[in-house]
C-alpha cells in the first residue's frame, strides 16, 4: 500500500516547523497521513482545543499552508486513498489547491472544522478557508468557490452545512450565518471554477444537497 508521511510537527503544536518546511516545498502541503488527513485537515480537527495563543499560531499556519498549495505553480495530482490496499488501481484527483482535498471519508478540510465549531475563534478561521486566504485575482480563478466547498459532499454526501446544521447546540449561531452569508453572496466566477469530477454539486444549491439518506441540511437544522 501506500505510505502517507505523518505529521508529528503539528501533534507536538510546533506550527512554525510546518511553516519553514511548505517555505522550502510548498508541495509538501499536499502530503498526507495514513488516514489520508494533510496538515490543514488535522489544523481544522483541532482548532477549537487550542488555546488563545495555539489558535493564532495555527491559523498563521492555515493561511501559509492554503497560500503555498496556490504557490505550488501547477494543479497537484493527489492519489484517491483506497480501503484496499491490495488494489491494482490507484485514481488521481486534480487539485489547484489544499482546500479541495479530501480524506479517506471524503471530508475536506471546511468538513473537520464544522465538526469542531465549539470554540470562538472557529468562524474566523471559516472565513479563511472560505475567501481562500487571498483576495488575489490569479488565485481566485484558481480556486474553488465558496459554494462548492460548503456544498462539497463526504462519501456519505454529507456537506459541511450537514454538520453545522446537526451541531447548532453544540455551535455558535455566528458560524452557521457565515456560511450561509457566502452562499447568498454567491460567487461570480463560480462557472470558471466548475470541476468536473463534482458536477452534481454544480447544480443543487448546498441546502438543498441530499446525502445518501436523503437529508438535506434543513433536515438537521
Amino acid at each position: 500500500g501506500r505510505k502517507h508521511p505523518p505529521h508529528p510537527p503539528l501533534f507536538k503544536k510546533e506550527f512554525s516547523l510546518i511553516r519553514r518546511a511548505i517555505e522550502t516545498d510548498p508541495s509538501k502541503t499536499y502530503e498526507r497521513d495514513r488516514h489520508g488527513r494533510t496538515a490543514l485537515h488535522l489544523i481544522c480537527a483541532k482548532y477549537d482545543t487550542y488555546g488563545p495563543y495555539d489558535s493564532e499560531e495555527a491559523f498563521l499556519t492555515a493561511r501559509h499552508l492554503i497560500d503555498a498549495s496556490f504557490s505550488h505553480g501547477t494543479p497537484f495530482l493527489c492519489p484517491e486513498d483506497n480501503d484496499d490496499d491490495d488494489s491494482a488501481t490507484v485514481s488521481y484527483s486534480v487539485h489547484n489547491c489544499v482546500l479541495s482535498v479530501k480524506d479517506i471519508f471524503g471530508e475536506t478540510p471546511l468538513h473537520r472544522l464544522c465538526t469542531t465549531m465549539g470554540g470562538a475563534s472557529c468562524p474566523k478561521l471559516m472565513e479563511l478557508l472560505l475567501r481562500h486566504g487571498t483576495e488575489d485575482e490569479e488565485r481566485r480563478r484558481m480556486r474553488p468557490s465558496a459554494a462548492r466547498l460548503i456544498g462539497t459532499g463526504n462519501h456519505h454526501g454529507c456537506t459541511p452545512l450537514h454538520f453545522l446544521a446537526e451541531n447548532t447546540e453544540q455551535i455558535s449561531l455566528k458560524s452557521l450565518r457565515l456560511a450561509l452569508s457566502f452562499l447568498r453572496g454567491g460567487d461570480e466566477d463560480d462557472d470558471d471554477n466548475d470541476d468536473e469530477d463534482e458536477p452534481e454539486m454544480t447544480r443543487t444549491h448546498p441546502l438543498l444537497h441530499q446525502d445518501s439518506d436523503g437529508d438535506t441540511p434543513l433536515h438537521f437544522a
